[in-house]
């Protein structure tokens, strides 16, 4: 499975609703934009996740710029940035503070909510995927 097709992404929605099932005060939106996906200049794919009561209450995705949902957070990147991210060879908080990142929603509002992104990181560690 490739990083980002739909047997990953079925995957990961299977991995986020088990590392996320404890009820918990946490609620926020947030859209990762991958840019460039698989080398393929132009090519843009999306996926948001809404968190209620530190609960995944909805994971959706898209293809292309245009189509990008609103959310509290959204997170601007090229593919190979976030693969980067995956494979722990860049730390997020850094990617975001020197630029490699575009976030939308507030460096400052984001920060208390690391933890929870690395979990949704940790969930696309998938066994037997390419990047």
């Amino acid at each position: 499975m490739k990083f980002l097709d739909d047997a990953w992404y079925q995957a990961h929605v299977e991995k986020i609703h088990q590392v996320f099932a404890v009820p918990g005060s946490l609620n926020t939106q947030l859209v990762e934009v991958y840019r460039n996906v698989w080398g393929e200049v132009g090519h843009t794919r999306w996926i948001k996740y809404v968190v209620e009561n530190t609960m995944i209450q909805e994971i959706t995705r898209g293809e292309g710029e245009d189509t990008v949902p609103q959310a509290a957070f959204r997170c601007f990147g090229d593919y190979r940035s976030y693969v980067s991210v995956c494979q722990r060879k860049l730390d997020p908080k850094l990617g975001i503070l020197g630029g490699v990142f575009k976030l939308e929603g507030g460096v400052m509002a984001a920060m208390p909510l690391l933890p929870t992104y690395d979990k949704l990181t940790a969930c696309k560690r998938l066994e037997g995927t390419e990047f």
